[in-house]
């Protein structure tokens, strides 16, 4: 039986996270952490959950080099350039894919796009965004500076959700949590620093803003809310802004442009 888009990416994790447990072990990772933590080394990134509150536009650059349904986006793209660029743009945040596989975006780029754009003068927050299943990546995350990750309703039972949300909150992680469909309502009734909706379907390889319109009115109220994928226009923002969100994230519309953080820019511009 063939296995869909998203079995073949959780499948595809599961074997990378099996693989690189032979190299460098999640026991080894945990101990650097605390010496890290008892050092005062850890990075201190800002809060992605108010930076989405306080921000008039909310706008999330994502950075990735191909994506699923378009293929190629932006082959040449480094992080050292692109995310001091967006944020010098007006994003409120970088989303940084994590998933090499997948997205052609890797997670050594989590590191860098922190060090740069702090080390070009802006407090911006980054998310790591990847099929996230383990507490590894939590702390992969945390050490490269990550101010929140998304954990993803499609990939996780409400079992191990439950259990990577407390383990997030602990080592000083934001949680985006990010549902796909009504079915996944439940997921945002959690303790979530933010809810995510995604409008983009593995099925078709289709985006539609309307899907996170849609949902609007069952979200909780108390939560800061993001819409994901498909948006295309300033007008698109405008309509999602109305609707109730605070923020959207920005990935194919901009990694497809010559100049992504021109492109930020310019949309900035028309809202």
């Amino acid at each position: 039986m063939t296995m869909t888009y998203k079995e073949q990416m959780l499948e595809q994790k599961r074997q990378e996270l099996a693989e690189r447990e032979t190299t460098l072990t999640t026991q080894t990772i945990l101990e650097r952490y605390e010496t890290m933590k008892e050092e005062g080394h850890l990075a201190n990134p800002s809060s992605l959950k108010k930076a989405l509150e306080t921000d008039a536009y909310g706008l999330v650059a994502e950075f990735k080099r191909k994506s699923p349904n378009v293929g190629v986006l932006n082959a040449e793209a480094v992080p050292q350039v692109l995310c001091p660029s967006f944020a010098g743009a007006g994003a409120a945040a970088v989303s940084m894919q994590t998933n090499e596989a997948f997205f052609d975006s890797k997670l050594a780029f989590l590191r860098t796009a922190y060090g740069t754009i702090e080390g070009n003068g802006f407090t911006i927050p980054v998310l790591r965004n990847d099929v996230i299943i383990s507490e590894r990546q939590l702390l992969e995350a945390r050490l490269f500076g990550a101010s929140a990750v998304q954990l993803d309703a499609d990939f996780l039972s409400p079992e191990e959700y439950a259990q990577l949300l407390t383990y997030a909150h602990s080592i000083g992680l934001e949680v985006v949590v990010a549902i796909h469909n009504a079915n996944q309502l439940s997921y945002a009734q959690t303790d979530a620093d933010i809810v995510a909706v995604v409008n983009y379907d593995f099925a078709t390889f289709t985006a539609d803003v309307k899907t996170a319109i849609s949902l609007i009115e069952q979200l909780p109220k108390d939560k800061v809310l993001l819409a994901e994928g498909g948006v295309r226009s300033a007008e698109d923002v405008r309509l999602l802004r109305d609707a109730g969100y605070h923020g959207v994230l920005l990935g194919n519309y901009l990694m497809s442009q010559p100049d992504p953080g021109a492109a930020l820019l310019q949309l900035r511009r028309e809202l």
